[in-house]
């Protein structure tokens, strides 16, 4: 147990954020309340912080959204239909969610523009033979 320096409520450990070794000296309610009030008040430095933060740790959201949608944490080393090895995704079925594999951005755009069709990937491949 430990005693939060805000509210000064006493609280199990797991309601304190980590910070280091050890855990953060007021609880996340009162973080939660802290964060919220200096955003409001700080709307410039809020979202210039955010931006950064967000342009730092890209990859790393990436791949906890990943993980979360489709139970992967890493993509493979390369596009599994042209072997691009840049601006890798995670392909999916849009009906079930389900994860089928690893595209290039270029690739995965292809697929999503002709709705995941078989029949309109086959006509534009016939109607590049003919042209």
């Amino acid at each position: 147990m430990k005693t939060c320096s805000k509210c000064k409520q006493e609280k199990d450990e797991l309601e304190f954020y980590r910070m280091g070794d050890g855990r953060r000296p007021s609880c996340k309610t009162c973080d939660r309340a802290y964060q919220g009030t200096w955003q409001r008040r700080n709307p410039d430095k809020a979202r210039k912080y955010n931006s950064k933060w967000h342009r730092e740790n890209w990859l790393e959201i990436q791949k906890r959204k990943r993980f979360s949608r489709y139970g992967i944490t890493e993509l493979g080393p390369r596009c599994e239909v042209c072997g691009s090895e840049s601006r890798l995704c995670a392909d999916h079925d849009h009906t079930t969610g389900k994860f089928r594999g690893t595209l290039c951005n270029k690739c995965n755009s292809v697929l999503g523009l002709a709705n995941d069709s078989i029949d309109t990937l086959l006509k534009l491949i016939e109607y590049l033979r003919d042209k």
